[in-house]
């Protein structure tokens, strides 16, 4: 067992035991150990999945209480507890502070990298710590005459000093950031439309890595948009190149803005790596929507809809009852997708196709005049999202009748029961209990007013062939609960019954100074 400690600086997803309402709650703790049980994939009903060992707990709902059952212990039927509802962050990321994130990086990430508009901030006590590092003396002469300094400088400036360096930009002659980014409208639409039709290339023998953006010669106004976004975002004068006859690709050739989305942001560089960068969530839920919008415009359907929503600044209305779908060959970009459909409070349901079940589709290349066939196969798993807009009836707003209800004089409500109709709805039961024809057992008007709904387990799979070598826990103080899941799920912190198992414990303590 190895423990990590102290003040982490981390906060989780987590209900309050006491009126189920969800909040962001500090992490006291952080736990691993290597595998020592079975694991198991449970699947619940919309899709959402979580994998955990035989004492891993989720919640279910018994007697009007929340209580945690043990993974061992579950069954298919059983009903486990979800979010229905999201709470935003206590504070809205408006930039990215360049400067600080980049020193996160390797050096080697940033070599190639300067600041420029630095001569105020080069006083003499930034020259007295830098002196050793310069490759020769009248270096320092040259950064002040040119007004530049190369950026992995900084990196033996104390952190006192690089503050001085936060109004300046970085980059190279070729594409310049401000050193404190503004999170715009067109970097938050620039990523979706990444998520959906971008990469990171890399030339080896140049040492070079650029962003390349594919559409179709169909959509050359969503093309001319992204060129817009990317001088929008970062001031940088992208160019189309030709792909093949019916493709065409938007370059953006600065590196910097390739290691600002594939290291800074982990927006991932290939189908089957890319994700939802951690910052979306820390947006107001319009600019969430105009990252879902974008992102749907390139991998959505019908993704032509969702193209003039982004190029008009619009989205679907309050009328709008249609269902929408996407696909994609990542993972986590799917899960973190409906995370945010969550956090917009929109209904989804997910499944995955097996890369057994794909067949070959015939597809015409055509290069330059010359027409080929080939057969293409989905070489890996595709994730699946159906979701509406503005519908919002969902299984997490039923309730089992079981769980929750102590005595029902409702004629109907008991002949739906009694010809096997588990569940009632959140607002039959409120409306039946404020007519006082049924009652409910413990806590139950409280899980009614909280933030957690309830989701059927449809199957759980044994992982006979799981690979990894660690399984992981957190501690939440007062609740010892928290979201995670493929598609949030609440979760149980089990790890007292994790340290059953015999296992070296190594307690790492992080202390006020972080040594």
């Amino acid at each position: 067992m190895q423990a990590l400690r102290g003040k982490l600086g981390l906060k989780v997803l987590a209900f309050s035991p006491e009126d189920y309402r969800l909040d962001y709650r500090p992490v006291s703790a952080l736990f691993r150990h290597r595998v020592n049980s079975p694991i198991y994939r449970i699947h619940l009903a919309t899709g959402r999945q979580v994998e955990i060992t035989a004492y891993h707990s989720l919640f279910t709902l018994c007697g009007g209480e929340s209580a945690p059952v043990r993974g061992d212990e579950l069954r298919p039927g059983d009903y486990i507890a979800a979010p229905r509802a999201w709470v935003e962050p206590p504070v809205y990321i408006r930039s990215i502070d360049i400067i600080d994130t980049f020193l996160d990086l390797p050096p080697h990430s940033t070599e190639k990298f300067f600041l420029y508009g630095v001569r105020s901030a080069l006083t003499e006590t930034v020259k007295a710590a830098l002196k050793s590092h310069l490759a020769r003396p009248a270096a320092w002469n040259d950064f002040l005459y040119h007004d530049y300094l190369p950026f992995n400088m900084l990196r033996w400036l104390p952190a006192a000093l690089t503050e001085a360096f936060k109004d300046v930009k970085v980059g190279t002659k070729y594409c310049k950031l401000p050193a404190r980014l503004p999170v715009s409208k067109a970097l938050i639409e620039l990523l979706g439309l990444y998520a959906a039709e971008g990469c990171v290339i890399y030339d080896g023998a140049r040492d070079h890595r650029a962003i390349v953006l594919s559409f179709g010669v169909h959509e050359p106004a969503l093309m001319e948009y992204a060129i817009d976004l990317a001088q929008d975002a970062f001031g940088y004068q992208a160019r189309s190149v030709y792909a093949h006859e019916s493709a065409r690709t938007v370059k953006l050739s600065a590196e910097i803005i390739a290691v600002l989305l594939e290291d800074v942001l982990r927006a991932g560089s290939r189908s089957n790596s890319k994700r939802v960068p951690d910052l979306i969530f820390n947006l107001p839920p319009e600019e969430r929507e105009r990252y879902l919008i974008s992102y749907l415009s390139g991998d959505g359907y019908p993704s032509a809809q969702f193209s003039r929503h982004l190029l008009e600044n619009t989205a679907p209305d309050e009328a709008d009852r249609a269902k929408y779908t996407f696909n994609t060959a990542s993972r986590e970009l799917a899960s973190g997708l409906q995370y945010l459909l969550a956090s917009l409070g929109k209904t989804w349901s997910a499944r995955v196709v097996n890369r057994e079940q794909s067949k070959a589709h015939p597809i015409v290349l055509n290069y330059q005049g010359q027409e080929r066939v080939y057969d293409f196969v989905r070489k890996s798993d595709a994730w699946y999202t159906e979701f509406y807009w503005n519908t919002h009836a969902s299984y997490l707003h039923y309730v089992p009748y079981e769980a929750i209800v102590d005595t029902c004089s409702d004629s109907a409500a008991l002949s739906l029961h009694r010809r096997g109709q588990k569940g009632l709805s959140r607002t039959k039961i409120e409306s039946l209990a404020q007519a006082n024809r049924l009652t409910l057992q413990g806590r139950g008007a409280e899980f009614l007013q909280g933030d957690l709904g309830l989701l059927k387990i449809t199957r759980i799979e044994p992982l006979e062939d799981y690979d990894h070598e660690w399984v992981y826990d957190i501690s939440v103080p007062d609740g010892e609960n928290f979201v995670a899941g493929s598609g949030p799920i609440v979760c149980h912190n089990s790890i007292d019954e994790a340290l059953a198992g015999e296992c070296t414990r190594i307690d790492i303590v992080i202390h006020p100074d972080s040594s």
